[in-house]
């Protein structure tokens, strides 16, 4: 709470000015902290796990500003939805910062995925037939990260949090790993 006090009595003019003129309630969004909390991911990265990616994900705030910030700060995005990658890609994210996730993905997401280019974390047999069909129709290669549950995580994640676990909706069983890279 201190910072968001700091930053709330630094802009106080400009918040004042933007209530008087838009009214309540306003969305105020603090781009010297989403590139202070960038800058500390990255480090945190760069020490521990120097392969990592740093992505802003596009539905804990889908403003376009929000979008613009990531794009100026070299950050790439982790999209849900069609909607969210046609945002990140006009608000100058490239396609190769871009990591499209989501459970249900619709036919259009996964054309718009194939068009731009960006990766693509699978779930499931559906989701990887489709998205093999409209690639080879466009001739094109889709960068692929293959999502897996049922790993033994116990301890590591809340168990109502977890995405890896047996029960969950989120990608392939790890029982079938070599298929499915195969």
């Amino acid at each position: 709470m201190e910072r968001l006090d700091e930053l709330l009595a630094r802009h106080h003019a400009v918040v004042e000015e933007a209530v008087a003129r838009h009214g309540l309630p306003l969305h105020v969004f603090f781009v010297e902290e989403m590139e202070r909390t960038a800058a500390e991911f990255r480090d945190v990265a760069d020490r521990l796990y120097p392969n990592t990616s740093v992505l802003f994900a596009v539905k804990s705030n889908p403003c376009r500003g929000a979008l613009r910030a990531a794009a100026r700060l070299g950050l790439g995005t982790d999209t849900a939805s069609e909607h969210e990658l046609r945002a990140a890609l006009e608000e100058g994210v490239p396609p190769g910062k871009i990591v499209c996730n989501g459970n249900a993905k619709s036919t259009r997401y996964l054309e718009a995925i194939v068009q731009s280019g960006a990766l693509c974390a699978v779930d499931n047999e559906d989701e990887l037939d489709e998205l093999s069909r409209t690639a080879q129709k466009r001739g094109v290669r889709v960068p692929v990260l293959v999502r897996f549950r049922g790993m033994p995580l116990a301890g590591f994640t809340a168990d109502d949090q977890s995405t890896a676990a047996e029960w969950t909706k989120f990608g392939f069983p790890i029982s079938h790993a070599k298929e499915v890279l195969d």
